[in-house]
């Protein structure tokens, strides 16, 4: 009797031992794919380095606290152009917001050297409002997100 009980212990020892193996396989296997992928986000380039915006032109908005430009201590901008350069090298899935109301544009690839031009727009009143800076100018904020670089670059209107 004693013998039939130690080889049911062992039965049963050898049956936690293989659930607990395929438990530790299935972890590996929806884990260790996440730990790669967060240490390539952590390699992403910044976006000043990989892009550059240049030609902004505010295509419609309205001035606030004065009739023009220089006077004006605010600005709601409701539509804006740019052209956007990839320096860093080629630029891949790039997706641009210029604010949280304008519609996200998928740019696809941008080649390392060229430019894209960029228009976006969004309904009044959901605009995006700047005040002059110090330095006179309107600071505007682009988020840009691409396979290789991710964040924002503030352009001066």
């Amino acid at each position: 009797m004693g013998e039939m009980r130690k080889r049911r212990k062992r039965r049963k020892s050898r049956k936690w031992v293989w659930i607990l193996l395929a438990f530790i396989i299935v972890l590996s296997i929806i884990i260790v794919p996440r730990l790669f992928q967060g240490q390539y986000e952590l390699q992403k380039k910044s976006v000043e380095e990989y892009f550059e915006i240049f030609d902004a032109t505010v295509n419609d908005g309205e001035f606030r606290g004065g009739l023009t430009y220089e006077n004006s201590s605010a600005v709601i901008i409701y539509g804006i152009s740019y052209k956007i350069r990839a320096k860093g090298g080629d630029a891949h899935d790039v997706i641009i917001q210029s604010w949280a109301r304008a519609e996200p544009l998928d740019l696809l690839t941008i080649l390392e050297g060229q430019y894209k031009y960029v228009e976006q727009s969004s309904a009044p009143p959901f605009g995006y409002l700047t005040e002059k800076a110090e330095n006179g100018m309107f600071p505007f904020d682009v988020k840009i997100k691409s396979a290789e670089a991710e964040g924002t670059i503030t352009i001066n209107l």
